[in-house]
């Protein structure tokens, strides 16, 4: 009963923490990649926002109220024309939010490809930095107890 115990911790070892760990890197690759990549600035505008499928709700008292998840969809003029292009990061809100102004970067080699500076928000970084910090001590486990039993 306990080899079989210590196969499932193994398991989750070999499985959990190469995976936190690259979903980590992933993360912090395609910030970096948006950052790096999209460095003209340009005013951009959001015109509208497509509500998403999922809705959270959030008890107040007796009854329920549902956040939605709004995508924002910007407009904005890059190498002499206008492109509209809908964000992947959404906004939770009650109702639709405010339309407006938005400062924005764009990609000079592939315009579509834009970014909003802020949209990587702490929290983002938090949760990045706890992949990279657990998947990495799993690994690092993981690494060591192979070793371990390879000069067994």
């Amino acid at each position: 009963m306990e080899k079989v115990f210590m196969g499932w911790f193994y398991a989750a070892f070999i499985i959990v923490g190469p995976t936190l760990l690259c979903v980590g890197l992933w993360k912090l690759c395609r910030y970096l990649h948006k950052r790096m990549r999209c460095t003209v600035e340009t005013e951009g505008e959001i015109v509208a926002f497509v509500p998403g499928k999922w809705k959270k709700p959030v008890e107040r008292g007796v009854s329920h109220i549902y956040y939605t998840r709004w995508f924002p969809v910007y407009e904005y003029e890059a190498e002499g024309r206008r492109i509209r292009r809908q964000s992947k990061i959404p906004m939770l809100a009650l109702t639709e939010p405010e339309k407006g102004a938005e400062v924005l970067r764009y990609d000079p080699r592939h315009p579509e490809r834009f970014y909003i500076p802020g949209e990587f928000t702490k929290m983002d970084w938090i949760v990045t930095g706890m992949l990279l910090y657990v998947g990495g001590g799993f690994t690092a486990l993981l690494i060591y107890g192979v070793i371990s039993w390879l000069t067994a």
